[in-house]
């Protein structure tokens, strides 16, 4: 929000096409990752190198468009929030630092894992592989949020859905929003329909199908 607003104020201050490091700076946007800045920039998949002493924005070092038929799940719960603002960054500095061997697994899995799979377009090794980080990345921030997932509904409702076929099931930073990954053409699609309105019941949540962005932030209308 605070990058489309810096956008659409350069726009109407005569910088139409204000360069991402502007706005991250005019913002304070990309102090940890440079995912959102570069997201914002140009969609799809992205892989960053982090926050180093030279660099303002953490440099762009993996871009690639999703499969046209891949289609994305997400799930928001209309009474949760997750942690933003000073208590997102109270929570980072709470945390113990990361452990080594969690990090080269993860690297592992990025590298050796999701990014082979995207690129051959395997969705179900994608899945896998980024099933997989949600877990190593959830035991880390288990301490503050008190689990692998930041509430014990969203997690019994990941499990129904990895249940009806959806791949690549996660939690969105520190939730609760809920993602995972489909074919166009799956059948599965019909039954997570199913799950989510019974979930709708006893917990409010709001799920749509989309797919991933290629393209950047523009202004329309």
């Amino acid at each position: 929000m605070s990058l489309a607003l810096a956008r659409i104020l350069c726009s109407l201050a005569g910088m139409p096409e204000a360069p991402v490091e502007l706005l991250s700076a005019l913002t304070g946007r990309g102090r940890r990752s440079g995912i959102g800045l570069h997201g914002f920039e140009r969609g799809g998949f992205l892989i960053d190198g982090g926050r180093t002493h030279t660099s303002e924005t953490p440099a762009l070092l993996v871009h690639r468009l999703f499969p046209t038929d891949w289609r994305v799940l997400v799930v928001i719960p209309g009474t949760q929030h997750g942690l933003h603002g000073p208590e997102e960054s109270q929570a980072f500095q709470d945390l113990s630092s990361w452990p080594e061997a969690s990090s080269q697994r993860l690297c592992h899995l990025v590298l050796l894992g999701v990014l082979p799979a995207l690129v051959e377009n395997d969705l179900s090794a994608f899945g896998s592989a980024l099933r997989e980080i949600q877990l190593e990345v959830g035991r880390g921030f288990a301490s503050v949020q008190g689990g692998p997932f930041s509430h014990p509904f969203m997690e019994s409702l990941l499990q129904r859905l990895e249940e009806a076929g959806v791949v690549g099931l996660g939690q969105s930073s520190w939730g609760p929003t809920l993602y995972g990954f489909a074919h166009a053409n799956d059948a599965s699609r019909i039954d997570v329909s199913r799950i989510l309105k019974d979930a709708c019941t006893t917990f409010p949540v709001e799920a749509f199908w989309t797919h991933g962005s290629r393209t950047g932030a523009v202004i329309a209308g």
